[in-house]
């Protein structure tokens, strides 16, 4: 079968946007930011900036912050840097290629990529870049990858960095559907091209980290802002909250109306409006926010992987993109077989497209297992994707995600600190 979405992609040459193909795309983008009515803040004179090249630096507390983004800032038209999944999208795929998107492999060295966005920059052209690689798991910062201040200092452009408010609580990664609310997305210029030739990595790096840090669950503590929705705020919460803080039992949570209750023990915490936990009679809440919980969770795993004969196995399908052209889900099945994770890496045996396989994927080249929600875990090595669906309970799969990073750091130092600035 011919892999005509793939042809389509190396087909293209990647060039500066034209400014009648970037308001084309941002008119698409406007149809997403239009119904929640954000509020953009420069601080700066924008006048001064206006077609200044630079490279736009982005948060991605949720999946919409991309559209926030680029739909916000109208004083360049920048190739932004997609993850390569992410385009195979029916409504996106030819207006995102156009403008100039620059596909690459998450939690990898791309060095296509990285060519590309070096060939935009001496055209003239600006860089839109979303240094986590991710969306947020918790509604924090997620760690980017070590080596990106190396990369902006080699560029050598002005960086402007935007920082939303609200769009992790508008969105929150448990859920598919939007909560009405308060989103603020503000711009500011971290780093002038003086400051790039002048400051070292490292203080780079601080200030970067500094200004950068965000969590909006905290910023929603003092303004209490609500959000409402078709759904309640606790909708899905057990996607990636699993751990019952009475009874320490796990997987035993289960998001009931606006509640979160544990079968085992009948703890009860009532998700409010604005998001604040409330315990309900004589349960425990020893969580100030969803984050911290998230948070505790990822402390209870070091502990568990400090085992250095710790191993976790389970039945998974193996899944792969459509390449050929767009399907209502372009995710489909290829194979089954079973997932063992452990301090070497992440092995699968199985069967793919109906042969039989043993996939090995190095610990050291994994900094992490994207999950998706309820769903399943995929990677890129290599520059091949790899997802894999559990055939039982898919809540798992935000632990399994967790078990992946935490042994990284392990042997991983540059990965270990990142984490640690905005886990700790």
């Amino acid at each position: 079968m011919e892999n005509k979405l793939l042809k389509y992609i190396d087909d293209r040459k990647i060039t500066v946007p034209k400014k009648t193909t970037a308001r084309f795309f941002r008119v698409i983008l406007s149809l997403k930011s239009k119904t929640m009515k954000p509020k953009y803040v420069y601080h700066f004179d924008k006048l001064k900036w206006k077609d200044k090249q630079i490279i736009l630096l982005s948060d991605h507390a949720s999946r919409d912050t991309f559209y926030y983004t680029l739909n916000g800032y109208k004083l360049v038209n920048p190739n932004v840097v997609v993850g390569y999944q992410n385009i195979f999208n029916r409504f996106f795929f030819k207006p995102m290629l156009k403008s100039g998107a620059i596909l690459k492999s998450l939690y990898e060295a791309d060095i296509k990529a990285t060519k590309q966005m070096f060939d935009v920059v001496k055209k003239g052209g600006s860089i839109c870049l979303f240094p986590e690689g991710i969306q947020s798991a918790s509604g924090s910062t997620h760690p980017m990858n070590p080596s990106t201040i190396k990369f902006i200092k080699k560029l050598g452009l002005d960086v402007v960095l935007c920082k939303s408010y609200g769009t992790y609580l508008s969105r929150p990664r448990y859920s598919k559907t939007t909560r009405k609310g308060e989103i603020e997305i503000h711009y500011e210029v971290l780093f002038t091209k003086e400051d790039l030739l002048n400051m070292s990595v490292d203080e780079l790096y601080d200030k970067f980290i500094d200004r950068f840090r965000y969590n909006d669950f905290k910023w929603n503590k003092e303004h209490q802002y609500k959000y409402i929705g078709k759904e309640s705020n606790a909708c899905g919460i057990e996607k990636i909250l699993y751990y019952c803080p009475k009874c320490g039992k796990e997987f035993t949570l289960a998001s009931v109306d606006d509640k979160i209750i544990c079968s085992s023990c009948l703890n009860t915490i009532k998700v409010d409006e604005a998001y604040n936990l409330i315990p309900i009679n004589d349960s425990i809440n020893p969580f100030e926010t969803i984050d911290d919980w998230f948070k505790y969770q990822r402390k209870l795993v070091r502990r568990e992987i400090t085992d250095p004969n710790f191993i976790v196995s389970y039945d998974a399908e193996l899944v792969d993109l459509h390449y050929d052209k767009f399907y209502k889900d372009q995710y489909y099945v290829v194979g089954e077989g079973k997932v063992t994770i452990n301090h070497e890496g992440i092995r699968y045996v199985g069967t793919k497209n109906n042969e039989n396989v043993n996939l090995f994927f190095e610990l050291i080249n994994t900094p992490s297992f994207v999950f998706t929600p309820g769903k399943e875990n995929d990677l890129y090595y290599h520059s091949n994707y790899y997802s894999f669906r559990p055939k039982e309970n898919k809540l798992k799969v935000v632990k399994y995600m967790m078990y992946v990073e935490e042994m990284h750091n392990l042997i991983d130092d540059a990965w270990a600190k990142v984490s640690k600035d905005v886990y700790d």
